[in-house]
């Protein structure tokens, strides 16, 4: 029997362009055969499940599952995390893709070395689909390990997205309960997990951040962004500690000044 030691969720919609580039990642981490890969398809339209199933066939440890209605994003979400029963988890959307084979294993043994940390990040690279263009996202100002707090998070979202993140499966679930009827998103959920004891920053690029128009953030309008920000900075003034509440008033009245 393997020794599961991390499960990846990839939450998948409509991605039939993507999902190949998204699952062939996660098969090329070292760690892949002690790693769980659950791909949940939100009842797709296109051959986003049909595809993904057929990779799946070569793997034993990839399981593939269909949503017998649409859920939306959070519902998603939920189907996956019932399904999650390891110490560590990593969510892959679907629509991105990882370029280093040690992300998983690095991230995982920052974890292990840090036990009050619920959660680390690396760096990233943007690649935009309509220009063809890879870049560089820096998020830190050195190639150091580090801890991010709260209001870095608040301030310049180092983690950018979920994708090149890893979790304690408990804090993710407890953080996904606190706001899956509120306003579910990597930038909330990062700031509610980081709060105890900060989030990890592990040095070096791990993964593509895909840019395109069906991206639920980089298709978004610039009116739509701002109605989201502003959802995430009203809902997390109502699960985090009051000592922060001006800080996030203050980013607040800055976005709905602009």
């Amino acid at each position: 029997m393997r020794d599961w030691s991390v499960t990846v969720i990839v939450p998948a919609y409509k991605h039939e362009k993507f999902i190949l580039d998204a699952l062939a990642g996660a098969v090329s981490q070292d760690i892949f055969d002690s790693t769980k890969v659950l791909v949940g398809d939100d009842c797709s339209s296109d051959e986003t499940f049909e595809k993904a199933s057929e990779f799946a066939e070569q793997y034993p440890n990839i399981s593939v599952f269909r949503n017998h209605t649409n859920l939306g994003w959070t519902g998603n979400y939920s189907a996956l995390l019932d399904r999650c029963d390891t110490e560590f988890m990593a969510v892959l959307e679907a629509d991105d893709f990882w370029v280093a084979p040690d992300k998983l294993r690095r991230q995982v043994e920052f974890l292990r070395d840090n036990q009050r940390v619920n959660g680390c990040f690396s760096e990233l690279h943007s690649f935009e689909t309509g220009k063809g263009i890879f870049h560089r996202v820096s998020r830190s100002n050195n190639q150091r390990y580090a801890l991010v707090h709260l209001l870095d998070i608040l301030d310049t979202n180092p983690p950018m997205t979920f994708s090149n993140c890893c979790y304690r499966t408990d804090s993710f679930r407890q953080v996904f309960s606190q706001l899956k009827d509120k306003f579910f998103c990597d930038w909330i959920t990062n700031m509610v997990i980081s709060e105890p004891a900060g989030l990890g920053f592990v040095p070096g690029s791990s993964m593509v951040y895909r840019i395109h128009r069906g991206g639920s953030w980089s298709g978004a309008s610039p009116h739509v962004r701002q109605k989201m920000l502003e959802n995430v900075l009203k809902t997390i003034m109502t699960v985090i500690p009051g000592r922060y509440s001006s800080f996030f008033q203050e980013k607040l009245n800055r976005l709905v000044g602009e």
